[in-house]
Order: C-alpha cells, then structure tokens, then sequence
C-alpha cells in the first residue's frame, strides 16, 4: 500500500506504516471476527488466549487437547487427543512466542447484522466462520465449527435490539429463526448426515452416474422418479 501512494506522491507518505499490522493499527481498523484455535486432528475450539498465554512454571509453554472424541465409549473414554495446539517461535528480542497451528476467524452475527442493517438495501450473506484448511473437516468434527454459530442463533431468536438501522434511525428490534440448512448436495451430505452424495439422491431414487472419473447426476431428462422413502438415509 505504501509503494502505491507514494508512486502518487513521492514525499507525502513517506511515515507510513510498512506494515499491514501498523496501518490498521494507525488507521484504527479492526476486524470483526474472534479467533478460535482448533486441534489440528480432532478439531476440538479453544479460546486463542488460552492457548497464547499458556504457562507452565511461568514459562510459554505449548498447551495440548485435552478433548476425548468418544467420551461414551468404554474403551476410549480415557484417551486424550494429546496433540500439540501451537508452536514456540524464537524472536529477535529474545523472547518466546507462542503460535498457533491452526485459526479459525469467526465473526459474530449479531455485529453483520448491526452493519447490514445499517446500509441500504438488503444482503444476504452473512461469513460466520472460515473453516481451516489444508484438509476438508470430516462430518462429525465439523460439528466443532458449528457449536459456536449454533450459540449466536440461540440469542438472535430471542431477540437483538438494533440501536439504529437505515431505515430506522431510532433503532428496531428484529428476531430471526433458521432453517435447517441450505446448501448444494455435497454440503448437505455433510451436515446433514446423509448417504454420499456420490451415491444417490436423498429424495427419489435417482442414481449418480460415473463418466470421466467422476460422479454426477446428469442424464435427468429421461428418468422415471421414484420417491425414496422417508425413513431412509
């Protein structure tokens, strides 16, 4: 950003920031989204300031999960995740940092829809949360990612008083109720718990083909439905 205003003005940004961080900490610009830091294996949330401030002996230390995945099992119920959450780095004024290996950003709803509200017209997309990467989570971890978000509907349904909107300058309280989900197939394998969408479709017998390496559902033209049964998966 730096290069670009000067290339404008060569001796009038001459102080600013070199850095993202300093820019938004000089422009006063922070981000609405709070950071979770997820196991790397099991992907259980913790709190980053849990995680960043961990001692032991007064020392940085690197905490550890303590989930147990199958809790009700009586063969795994003692078993720790145990996996490391975060990273000592060394820096260059002699101290210990402590980073984690994982983030996951989540954005309240409550704040998108004081901002939404507050602009003309109306959007439909809210980002909740960014799910880490490098590998897709698997169905039933992804329900970690979820407890948060599942939280903040539990408030917006019993109500959020805006202190002003633009159509209502002196504020307008709004209470909102989801539906179960709504998504494309494979999302909806995942969440919902579904059989794979690479097999069949969840509301007729209609059967995926496989062409070129690859399921799909084309050919729909010429295929006569039949209703699957509701107390199928």
């Amino acid at each position: 950003m730096k290069l670009a205003l000067c290339e404008f003005s060569s001796n009038d940004f001459n102080d600013f920031p070199d850095s993202l961080y300093l820019t938004r900490k000089k422009l006063g610009l922070n981000d609405q989204f709070y950071s979770f830091v997820p196991c790397p294996k099991c992907h259980k949330l913790y709190k980053k300031e849990e995680v960043v401030d961990f001692k032991q002996e007064d020392n940085p230390a690197i905490m550890k999960c303590q989930h147990i995945e199958f809790s009700n099992s009586s063969v795994r119920r003692s078993r720790l995740c145990n996996t490391a959450l975060s990273e000592k780095i060394s820096a260059s004024t002699n101290q210990t940092i402590i980073r984690p290996n994982l983030m996951y950003p989540f954005a309240k709803i409550n704040q998108q829809l004081a901002t939404m509200f507050c602009r003309p017209g109306r959007e439909n997309l809210l980002t909740l949360g960014i799910l880490p990467g490098p590998k897709e989570v698997s169905l039933h971890k992804v329900n970690h990612y979820l407890a948060p978000i599942v939280n903040e509907l539990e408030t917006l349904w019993a109500g959020l008083t805006l202190n002003r909107t633009y159509e209502c300058e002196n504020g307008k309280r709004i209470r909102g109720a989801s539906i179960l989900v709504s998504c494309d197939i494979p999302a909806a394998r995942k969440i919902c718990g579904h059989v794979s969408a690479l097999v069949s479709c969840h509301r007729c017998e209609k059967k995926a083909n496989y062409e070129n390496g690859q399921y799909n559902f084309a050919g729909m033209d010429d295929v006569g439905y039949s209703a699957r049964d509701s107390n199928e998966r």
